[in-house]
């Protein structure tokens, strides 16, 4: 189950929120009314990890997170997305509804509807 990492509590408002778990990360993107306009939802990251990210802009894009582990000099890199075409987006979405029970209704509601768009 997704549970809320609180980024900033001073902060009067706060442009991004984090939900994670062990397996999953979903990160919004907030603009100062508080409206989503962008979110990225991260899954099986222990061992192959993926997003999916959604903007008003670019919609649904799919990728695969490179974990920065197989750089040159031995050094761990930071982790980039790499483009993946691929995605069972009926997979994603069910994954979703069964892991983000315990988030707001607004926001469960709004991730499932844009996961649900093709």
């Amino acid at each position: 189950m997704l549970r809320e990492i609180i980024l900033d509590p001073d902060k009067k408002v706060n442009h991004k929120r984090w939900y994670s778990d062990k397996h999953h990360d979903l990160i919004l993107f907030l603009n100062d009314n508080g409206d989503i306009t962008r979110f990225e939802f991260c899954y099986d990251k222990i061992d192959n990890e993926h997003v999916v990210s959604w903007s008003r802009e670019t919609h649904l894009v799919h990728a695969r997170i490179s974990d920065g582990e197989q750089g040159s000099g031995g050094y761990k890199m930071s982790p980039i997305y790499r483009q993946h075409t691929e995605a069972d987006n009926d997979r994603i979405r069910d994954l979703f509804i069964d892991i983000s029970q315990g988030l707001e209704t607004q926001v469960r509601l709004f991730v499932i509807a844009k996961l649900q768009d093709r």
